[in-house]
Parts: structure tokens; sequence; C-alpha cells
């Protein structure tokens, strides 16, 4: 008989469990399931340590301590709420005392530069029309989306075109069944 026994034929088979194959994709996926299994103790411990530190907040807040605010307003704000808050801040930095020899020499004689109104770069701004504007052109200006307009466009045409469309699919046809000749030719000669 031949090696492995009278039943050995069957590895050879695609959904016999001893085929190599079989065991390497078994072996992914269950490494791919471990991988998920990993991310979710590791968030479970996450959620875990913010339940314990918000019950240490909240313990702290009973106790008397001042809750601090951690909110992301900031980031949301547009550039117009940036810039008076920033107006603001120049303002009582130019009110208050004036400890650093800076400010004091800028005071004196040259007028003060932190009188121009303050841009800050902000993360989310309403949207104008001007800078719709302004989009619309980058966008249409650029070559590659020209390039990319053509190609959508002729293609929308051609699939448009029942005629146009047969006369590819016979082409198609025509190229398949000689491509698969030239196959059966080649493992012929070999």
């Amino acid at each position: 008989m031949g090696k492995g026994g009278p039943m050995a034929f069957l590895n050879k088979k695609t959904w016999h469990p001893g085929r190599v194959q079989n065991m390497e994709e078994v072996w992914k996926r269950e490494q791919v399931a471990s991988k998920e299994e990993q991310k979710v103790r590791d968030l479970q411990k996450q959620i875990a340590e913010e339940r314990a530190r918000e019950e240490l907040h909240s313990m702290a807040q009973a106790a008397g301590v001042k809750v601090r605010n951690d909110r992301l307003d900031w980031m949301y704000q547009g550039g117009v709420m940036a810039k008076k808050e920033a107006d603001s801040r120049v303002a009582t930095q130019g009110v208050g005392s004036s400890d650093d020899p800076g400010a004091q020499a800028s005071s004196q004689g040259e007028p003060a530069q932190d009188a121009a109104p303050v841009s800050l770069p902000a993360f989310y701004s309403n949207d104008t029309p001007a800078s719709a504007n302004e989009m619309w052109q980058r966008l249409h200006a650029d070559p590659l989306f020209a390039i990319k307009h053509q190609e959508q466009s002729a293609r929308r045409s051609i699939l448009a075109n029942p005629v146009q469309m047969q006369a590819i699919k016979a082409q198609v046809r025509q190229l398949k069944p000689e491509h698969g000749k030239d196959k059966k030719k080649e493992k012929k000669e070999k």
C-alpha cells in the first residue's frame, strides 16, 4: 500500500481537514480570533479603568473637591469664537500687570503689535460662500480632476450606447477563447 494507509487519498480532497491548505486556513482564522479576543480584553480593561476613575472623581466631588471641566468645545468652535477668546486673552494680558520687560518696551515707544486681530487656525469653521467658491475653483482647476472627469464621461457615454456595448462584449468573447486555446496548446506541448 501507499504511504499513509488506505485512506491517504482523502488528504487530496479540498474538504479534508488534514490537507495543508485547510490547516493553514484554520491557523489563520485562529490567529484572527485570538487578536480579536485580545482587543476585547483590552477594551474591557480600559472600560474598567475608566469606571474606576469616574468613581474616584465622583467620590472626590462628594468630598468637596473642585470638579475639573474636561470639555472639547474648543475643538468644535469656529474661527470666530476662537478669535474672540484670543482677543479677550490679549485684552486681559494688556490690562494686567506687565512683569516682562518685552511688554514694557513695546508699551513705551512702539505701537503694540498685539492690537492686530489674531487669527487662529480653526479645526472646524463655518463654510462661507467665498470658501465654497474657493474650494470649487481649486477642485475644477486640478488637471487630475479634469482627466478623471473626462474618463467618467467617456465611460458613461459608452455604457449608455448599446451598440458600442455589444461591440465591446463581442471583442471580449473573441479574446477569451483564444486565450483558453493558447493555454491548452501550451499544456499539450509540455
